[in-house]
């Protein structure tokens, strides 16, 4: 597969650097090059491309691949195009992908279930198997957990915000029911001083060929 035609489909993620905005990289700038260096003796091969956990759409972009980011706030989509002007991103919503059956290589999904209950997973995850192509890849990040952790007060702003933590088997499971064969499983403690001290989650999975998914 020749890298530079190759397409992801980014969902949250690259949006997620803008809701942070550049604020955060003073502060994690310090620990940076100490993470970059363990996650690249890391790699997940990613459709024959390799692809380092903990890196957003900007780290792709610049190894040649093409992709484009997905958020369901226009706000939040904005401000990535304007942080990201070479980088195509749109409004949508995971329960109803804008993209044709068996469109794109592969999904990377970095923490956008995370607002996302659990029995909802299946019907998420059967709408990202449904745009991949047959052996495309989806690649989940997550934190790792069993509790529901509520916010009224995030960046100094007023909100009223639900983050869910997952146990990995039951992402499993639900993945599982949605058509995906789950290639690999790997968790890590938090790295100090730079995100939310949760365990992190992250799971690679390939969608089966249609002769081989009962659909349960």
């Amino acid at each position: 597969m020749n890298q530079s035609t190759v397409r992801l489909w980014l969902l949250a993620d690259g949006v997620e650097d803008a809701r942070a905005g550049a604020s955060r990289k003073g502060r994690a700038s310090s620990e940076a090059p100490k993470r970059d260096a363990q996650l690249r003796r890391k790699p997940v091969i990613f459709s024959g491309l390799q692809l380092v956990v903990d890196f957003g759409p900007r780290y792709l972009c610049e190894h040649g691949v093409q992709v484009c980011g997905l958020d369901l706030s226009s706000e939040l989509v904005e401000r990535a195009r304007q942080l990201n002007p070479d980088i195509k991103f749109e409004q949508g919503n995971m329960f109803a992908l804008n993209a044709a059956d068996a469109t794109w290589a592969g999904i990377v999904a970095f923490y956008s279930i995370i607002h996302i209950p659990r029995t909802d997973h299946v019907p998420v995850f059967s709408e990202m198997r449904r745009v991949l192509r047959s052996g495309g890849l989806l690649l989940l990040a997550f934190h790792v957990g069993d509790e529901v952790v509520h916010f009224d007060e995030l960046w100094g702003q007023a909100v009223s915000l639900d983050f869910h933590l997952f146990c990995a088997d039951a992402v499993v499971l639900a993945l599982r029911r949605a058509g995906f064969e789950v290639e690999k499983i790997v968790e890590r403690d938090p790295y100090p001083n730079v995100e939310a001290q949760t365990r992190r989650g992250y799971i690679l999975a390939s969608k089966r060929s249609e002769k081989g998914f009962s659909g349960g």
